[in-house]
C-alpha cells in the first residue's frame, strides 16, 4: 500500500494551476497526505441516509448562534433594521437578563430550522431525533446566556460574525476562511482583536499541535486580520484566539453546592485558547479578575504580586507574533507539498493512541496497518510552551544573523 506522488499534469486537473483553501486544508493534509488526497482530490461520497449525523447539528448550532450574535451587533449600528439578518431588533448585552436571552435564542432557533425545514427533516423522522431537537434548543440556549454573561464582564463586543479573510501565501498559493466571530477593543488608536470559533464539542489549542500543523486555522486568522483594517485609521492588536463551546457540560451535583452550580457550568463553558499576556487587555475581556484572581472567562489566573501564573495560557506580544509567523511558514511549507503531488499514507499517533485512522472513512481503501512493514505513524510529541517558545526565538535569531528576516 506505498502510493506514489500525483504527475504535475494530474495535480492542476485535481486542484487547479492555483489553489485557494481554507486553513482546514492544510490541517488535514498534516493529519494524513492520502486522506487529503481522497477528501479534496478524487472526493467520493458515501450513500446518504436520512438520519442527524454530527455536522447536521453543528451547522444547527453555528447557524442559530451566528443569528443570536448578529441581535448583539445590531445594538452598535444606528439603523437597526439593516440587512444583518435580523429584523429590527437588538440585544443590549449590559442590560437584557436571562428570560430574554431564551426568548430572543427560541426565536433564532425557530427561525434556522424552519428555512432549512426540508434539510432537518430527519430531526420529526424518530423519537430518538426528536429529543436530539429538544437537546438542541437546551443547548443552545446555554450557550446564548454563556455568551451574554462573558460579555457583560468585560469591555470587548462583536464586531463581525462570518468575517471573510483572505491570505496569500505566494502566487499559486492563497488561505481563505470566515472567522465566526470577531470581537473589539477600542484603545485610542488601536483596535484590540478577540477572534472567536464555535466548537460544538471541547476544543483547546495545543500549541505542539499547532507546530505540527494540526491546528493552525485560529492563529493564521488572527495573521490575516492584523494585516487588515478593522476600523479606520486604527491599528490592529492581537487580543485573544479562542475556541467557545457549545456544550452541557457534566458537574458532580454530589460535591457541589447547589448555590455554585450555574457558576461551575459557567466555568466550564469558559473560552479556550491563548490570550495577550497584557493586563489591559486582560481586564477589558474580565474586569472582575483582579478581585477573583482567576478568571472563568479565558484560561488566565493571577499571583498574589499581581503577575500571571504559570498554567495561564498567554503569550506575550512578542511570543505571539513567533507563533504567528511560525504558523504561516508551516501552511506555506504544507501547501507546497500538495502542489508536489504528495499523497502518502502517513497519519499522525499522539497522546499515546490518538490517530485520524480512528474515525477514517477510508481506511479499508488505504489499508494502513502499524503492524506491517513500511506502515508506520508519524509520531507528534508533546512539547510545553516555553520549549517551543524557545526554539522559534532561536529559529528567529538565525534568520536575523543571515538577514533572511
Amino acid at each position: 500500500n506505498i502510493v506514489e506522488n500525483i504527475t504535475h499534469t494530474n495535480i492542476d486537473k485535481l486542484y487547479g494551476e492555483t489553489l485557494a483553501m481554507s486553513v482546514s486544508k492544510p490541517e488535514n493534509f498534516a493529519s494524513c497526505p492520502f486522506k487529503f488526497f481522497l477528501d479534496f482530490g478524487i472526493k467520493p461520497f458515501e450513500r446518504k441516509v436520512l438520519k442527524i449525523e454530527y455536522y447536521d447539528i453543528g451547522n444547527i448550532f453555528h447557524d442559530c448562534i451566528e443569528k443570536f450574535t448578529k441581535l448583539i451587533i445590531a445594538k452598535g449600528k444606528e439603523d437597526k433594521s439593516a440587512d444583518n439578518g435580523v429584523k429590527a431588533e437588538f440585544i443590549d448585552v449590559k442590560q437584557i437578563d436571562k428570560e430574554n436571552v431564551s426568548k430572543h435564542m427560541e426565536n433564532c432557533i425557530d427561525e434556522v430550522l424552519e428555512k432549512n425545514l426540508s434539510d432537518n427533516n430527519a430531526l420529526e423522522y424518530s423519537e430518538r431525533n426528536k429529543y436530539i431537537k429538544e437537546k438542541i434548543k437546551r443547548l443552545l440556549d446555554r450557550a446564548a446566556w454563556t455568551m451574554v454573561s462573558q460579555l457583560k464582564k468585560g469591555n470587548f463586543e462583536p464586531k463581525f460574525t462570518e468575517f471573510e479573510v483572505k491570505s496569500a501565501l505566494n502566487e499559486q498559493l492563497s488561505i481563505e476562511g470566515r472567522i465566526d466571530r470577531l470581537d473589539i477593543f477600542e484603545d485610542n488608536d488601536n483596535v484590540y482583536i478577540n477572534i472567536v470559533d464555535y466548537k460544538s464539542s471541547k476544543k483547546d489549542i495545543v500549541l505542539s499541535d499547532v507546530m505540527s500543523g494540526l491546528q493552525l486555522q485560529l492563529f493564521m486568522y488572527m495573521s490575516s486580520i492584523l494585516k487588515s483594517e478593522i476600523i479606520e485609521k486604527h491599528e490592529n492588536k492581537i487580543g485573544g484566539a479562542f475556541y467557545f463551546d457549545i456544550d452541557d457540560p457534566f458537574i458532580d451535583a454530589d460535591n457541589t453546592d447547589t448555590d455554585s452550580y450555574e457558576d461551575e457550568i459557567f466555568k466550564e463553558l469558559s473560552l479556550r485558547g491563548y490570550v495577550l499576556e497584557d493586563m489591559k487587555v486582560i481586564e477589558n475581556i474580565d474586569s472582575e479578575i483582579k478581585n477573583t484572581k482567576s478568571s472563568n472567562i479565558i484560561p488566565v489566573a493571577l499571583k498574589t504580586d499581581g503577575s500571571l501564573t504559570k498554567t495561564s495560557k498567554a503569550l506575550n506580544d512578542d511570543e505571539y507574533r513567533l507563533v504567528l509567523d511560525k504558523v504561516d511558514s508551516i501552511a506555506t511549507e504544507l501547501s507546497n507539498e500538495i502542489l508536489k503531488g504528495k499523497i502518502n499514507i502517513n497519519p499522525y499517533r499522539k497522546d499515546l493512541n490518538k490517530t485520524p485512522c480512528s474515525y477514517c472513512s477510508y481506511r479499508t481503501v488505504c489499508q494502513f496497518d502499524s503492524s506491517i512493514d513500511g506502515n508506520k505513524y508519524r509520531y507528534i510529541k508533546k512539547i510545553s510552551k516555553d520549549e517551543i517558545i524557545s526554539h522559534l526565538q532561536i529559529d528567529s535569531n538565525l534568520k536575523s544573523e543571515k538577514g533572511e528576516v
